[in-house]
């Protein structure tokens, strides 16, 4: 991600992210600490006076205007505008799958759990949360005090609707992937559900953290256009979707109850946020440059690469959960039906030269058909095929392809 300098902000295919920003919160560059600016304001608060009555001291409380200084970062109001590479399908969190979805839905939908940047699980709109010994039925004990951006109130039943839901959608979606093998939702009472599955379930607790598994409004998400009109409980609602140019969302000026890691747990202090679809890189990039918008996905490597140090751009890489960019390879059919030429394939590709070369080194060699920030990755997995020309040679030759008159052609 890239952003352009100008003071401090605040609420994340292949194996890394990359963003230009353009820093109208950052303060500096990356390698320097962020200059700390801040405003003044005049606000109330209150204060314990001491008066003398009759010879008796009494103490009061009484408001009073005081002159504060606050860091630019948590003043209210403003608008973000960020350059994303592809437009959302949908903005139904049961329906979707592209990670450009991802962006969007994490800020209108809030989730059972909430995972922070270490992956660790908190409360989110659930509170407490257990399974029984062999993780085919959990509880979750949810908030009271939650309503939906239309008014509906977030209750037991409408974690029931929203999984019920996931069930019946016959689409591919990644919700329904992550939710294989729901049998039911049962409603205890108002705040307790219980989640049943035919079989072993144990990373639930880490799934329903996934924006994916966001609960939507079931009065919204009764209309057939909801995945145009999509109605959550998260820190900004939606407001307008003009097809293959952008998407906004405004603030929930109601929105009380981040997890607790978040640096900021009231309302969000953005009026709005503006997403620009502008498909290809130098159009993105252009964009910032000229400040039609503070933050580009995916810019053109060698100019990201040139950016790196800039006193006015920051670039911001991370791992994207999920799998990473890859290429698909038919086993079935020759000669790759043959394990050992699959091996050799993966084992002559040199993936450092090839992120060097195209990406200028921004981005990762993806290793794993997972990501390392996904739940499940296994660094000894993605460590068993590296380069290795030799040994690609060799498994060639166990599998009978044979460079018979050293022309470099096997057959």
């Amino acid at each position: 991600m890239l952003k352009q300098n100008h003071r401090p902000y605040s609420r994340w295919p292949a194996v890394a992210g990359l963003l230009l920003v353009l820093l109208l919160a950052l303060g500096a560059c990356t390698q320097a600490e962020p200059e700390q600016v801040v405003v003044t304001e005049i606000v109330e608060r209150e204060v314990e006076v001491t008066r003398i009555v009759e010879g008796t001291p009494i103490v009061e409380t009484v408001i009073e205007e005081v002159q504060v200084e606050v860091p630019v970062s948590q003043v209210p109001g403003g608008t973000l505008t960020l350059g994303l590479a592809t437009e959302p399908v949908t903005l139904d969190p049961a329906a979707g799958f592209f990670i450009a979805e991802r962006f969007i839905l994490m800020d209108i939908f809030d989730t059972l759990l909430a995972a922070d940047q270490q992956g660790e699980l908190h409360a989110g709109l659930a509170t407490a949360w257990e399974s029984n010994a062999d993780a085919t039925e959990f509880t979750l004990s949810l908030r009271d005090d939650v309503t939906f951006h239309d008014g509906t109130p977030f209750n037991a039943e409408a974690v029931k609707a929203a999984f019920d839901r996931i069930a019946a959608i016959e689409e591919f979606s990644t919700a329904g992937q992550i939710m294989a093998g729901y049998v039911e939702t049962t409603v205890i009472d108002e705040t307790t559900v219980s989640v049943s599955f035919e079989g072993p379930k144990p990373t639930f607790f880490t799934d329903i953290s996934q924006p994916w598994l966001g609960i939507p409004s079931p009065t919204a998400a009764a209309n057939e256009d909801f995945g145009q009109n999509p109605v959550g409980t998260g820190p900004f609602m939606f407001s307008e979707w003009a097809v293959q140019d952008s998407l906004t969302l405004v603030r929930n000026p109601d929105y009380a109850w981040a997890p607790e890691f978040a640096k900021h747990t009231g309302p969000a202090l953005l009026d709005e946020v503006i997403f620009r679809f502008l498909p290809e890189p130098a159009t993105r990039l252009a964009a910032l440059q000229s400040g039609e918008v503070m933050v580009a996905e995916d810019p053109p490597a060698l100019v990201g690469a040139c950016l790196i140090g800039s006193e006015i751009y920051n670039l911001r890489t991370f791992s994207a959960p999920g799998m990473p960019a890859h290429m698909m390879i038919n086993s079935e059919k020759p000669p790759t039906d043959d394990l050992r030429v699959r091996q050799a394939m993966i084992h002559a590709v040199n993936q450092d030269e090839l992120v060097l070369i195209a990406f200028n080194g921004l981005q990762t060699p993806a290793r794993s058909v997972l990501s390392p920030s996904t739940f499940g990755y296994n660094a000894e997995a993605a460590a068993l095929y590296s380069y290795d020309p030799d040994q690609a040679a060799a498994l060639l030759e166990d599998a009978g392809w044979v460079d018979s008159d050293g022309a470099g052609l096997r057959e």
